[in-house]
């Protein structure tokens, strides 16, 4: 391929938002290969072999499998061809990012419900609990308001919303025992992080906040 082209493609990669670092340019007989690096994707452009000004191009689609999709029949001018590349770039790009970010829920839900433990509490026993212990879940949850109110940065609406998730928790605790006020707290918490469109490491660090809070205990479980 012409360098003018490749220096084209070049400039393209370098103006995205995706970063040319996380590109890859491979270069086979008269196709150039431009790879999206640790991912699948890659965008094929092929010069006629009796042309250098004529192209067509093939990607892999962001679709169950990866399909790779067959090259375009007709020869046309490169700026057809950089318009193809710019386009698969927006519509290819910024899902795998978004996906990546995205966290798994159900996976969370999965390994906070069985790791999840505040030291003292028995959240395997079907009791219900005592008067000490509901007092101190409420201070506890309290404290998390705050933490939470510090730690991350919410709207007035926001902060509404986690007091009365909370305060929610607090009330549950009166009528469920530990086993299931257990599940309640992880799914509420869970429903939280989603509320406030949290990402994965924010979300984190709410349970964290949480275990905090209740390694203060020392009453719940005697």
């Amino acid at each position: 391929m012409r360098k003018r082209y490749k220096n084209e493609i070049f400039n393209l990669l370098l103006d995205s938002t995706f970063g040319i670092q996380n590109f890859d340019l491979i270069e086979e007989d008269n196709v150039l290969i431009i790879a999206y690096k640790k991912s699948p994707f890659k965008f094929y452009v092929r010069h006629k072999s009796d042309d250098f000004d004529l192209f067509d191009c093939r990607h892999v689609k962001y679709s169950p499998g990866f399909p790779l999709i067959d090259y375009t029949p007709k020869w046309e001018a490169f700026q057809k061809i950089k318009e193809y590349l710019e386009s698969w770039l927006q519509n290819t790009i910024p899902k795998l990012l978004e996906d990546e970010a995205e966290p798994d829920l159900w996976e969370e839900f999965k390994k906070v419900n069985t790791s999840f433990n505040f030291d003292e509490i028995d959240f395997e026993s079907r009791e219900f609990f005592s008067y000490d212990e509901k007092v101190q879940i409420k201070l506890s949850l309290n404290d998390l308001k705050l933490l939470i109110h510090k730690n991350i940065t919410t709207s007035e609406a926001e902060q509404k919303l986690v007091d009365e998730r909370l305060d929610y928790l607090i009330e549950a605790s009166n009528r469920l025992n530990k086993f299931d006020w257990k599940s309640l707290v992880v799914s509420s918490i869970i429903s939280i992080c989603i509320a406030l469109t949290l990402d994965t490491e924010k979300g984190k660090m709410i349970f964290e906040l949480l275990k905090k809070v209740f390694t203060t205990i020392s009453l719940i479980g005697h």
